[in-house]
């Protein structure tokens, strides 16, 4: 396995573990991060999975993390 698909693997358990993204979030990147190993032609397939699961990050502010943070 490469190392930047380790990253983003452990980028997304960390928030993850944050709660900046929910539980299912992982594991389409885990997928992602398995699907150049079956066939290349995977690929686009695997943008969209990460799309979907960094998505949750796209309508937050520094505003509501700060207040998750607090709370």
């Amino acid at each position: 396995m490469r190392c930047g698909f380790v990253g983003q693997v452990v980028l997304t358990l960390r928030l993850y573990a944050l709660r900046r993204l929910p539980l299912w979030a992982p594991c389409p990147v885990f997928a992602t991060a398995l699907m150049p190993f079956a066939t290349k032609d995977l690929i686009p397939l695997g943008a969209v999975f990460l799309l979907l699961a960094y998505a949750p990050l796209v309508g937050s502010s520094s505003a509501d993390r700060t207040a998750a943070t607090r709370a």
